[in-house]
């Protein structure tokens, strides 16, 4: 385990960085990774104020999730660069996840995974999944199973309707429409479906531009997920979702409970 320094070796397979107490960071750290054969790689953590990462060719698998508020943030991306040579297994954790939203720059800077081809993405606690997922979508052109892991939305969260209504205009008019949708992307999985509008909307987009789709998996929220919150109707949700027209026929929806 690392917090910041260096580390160079080519005989560590497995790496895991976890986060450092943010006062603690100086303008002069540095976190050195020269690690060759690196296969998996787990970065949780404050952002360094500057990176020196080796090529990573090795890597197929990465978590990751940078916590940082500061605007050092978007000057040294070196660490998420260096991820999207191999990394065919890549997991974005909330933090950084609510920076591609926010962060219009942030965006413009994140590079194409040429060969992932599993995506797992965690809670966008605020803000707008349409700009978000197309971004990462278009940089993503092999990608064939992208899971939610924390579901879309908390709860309590899930309906703002002034995003909400933004989002049912962004994914109207949303084009060109990710190469992945057309070519690769045969598994979606949703955890956690609270039954909501803003979920709806984001699962009819799935469906009509997603002409490979072989499965979508929703799993839906139980009472242990949602407390004292009330929920639509998770029957009627269910079979709205079925009656949904699907770019591929041959779609499977299942929904668990």
């Amino acid at each position: 385990m690392v917090v910041l320094g260096s580390l160079t070796s080519p005989f560590i397979l497995v790496l895991l960085v976890r986060k450092v107490d943010h006062y603690q960071c100086r303008s002069s750290d540095l976190l050195l990774l020269d690690t060759p054969h690196l296969q998996h790689l787990d970065y949780r953590g404050y952002v360094a104020a500057r990176y020196s990462i080796a090529p990573m060719n090795a890597l197929v698998r990465a978590s990751v999730d940078i916590i940082d508020d500061d605007k050092r943030f978007l000057k040294e991306l070196s660490l998420v660069r260096a991820l999207s040579s191999n990394v065919s297994n890549l997991s974005l954790l909330g933090s950084l996840v609510e920076k591609l939203y926010f962060t219009g720059e942030l965006r413009d800077q994140l590079p194409v995974f040429r060969d992932l081809r599993t995506l797992k993405l965690h809670c966008l606690y605020n803000g707008r999944w349409d700009i978000v997922l197309l971004f990462i979508l278009h940089r993503s052109p092999l990608l064939e199973t992208l899971v939610f892991v924390d579901g879309l939305f908390l709860v309590e969260l899930s309906c703002r309707v002034e995003e909400a209504a933004l989002e049912v205009e962004g994914w109207r008019t949303a084009y060109p429409i990710p190469s992945c949708c057309f070519t690769h992307l045969k598994r979606i999985v949703i955890e956690c479906c609270f039954g909501t509008a803003r979920e709806l909307n984001i699962i009819e987009f799935i469906l009509a531009k997603s002409s490979v789709l072989e499965e979508l998996v929703l799993r839906l929220a139980t009472f242990y997920d949602t407390g004292e919150f009330d929920l639509p109707n998770l029957d009627q949700f269910e079979n709205t979702v079925k009656d949904l027209p699907r770019a591929s026929s041959s779609c499977l929806i299942t929904l668990q409970r």
